[in-house]
């Protein structure tokens, strides 16, 4: 898992893929989680399982690694 004091290396690309892992800007906060879809909409599936799955109401921007 990614625990407080972790340093995640990040590599932009224009190409993020169903399963990648990604760093996600939603609603001017910063996110570290899996793309996914849902319902056929795209949506970020966190790997801790207290945290909820993050389907954006608008656009989102995405850095893939």
């Amino acid at each position: 898992g990614i625990h407080d004091g972790d340093l995640a290396v990040v590599e932009r690309t224009n190409d993020a893929r169903v399963g990648a892992f990604v760093i996600a800007n939603v609603d001017n906060e910063f996110t570290l989680k899996e793309l996914v879809k849902e319902g056929g909409r795209y949506a970020l599936k966190p790997h801790n399982s207290k945290l909820p799955m993050i389907i954006p109401r608008a656009s989102f921007k995405l850095l893939v690694f």
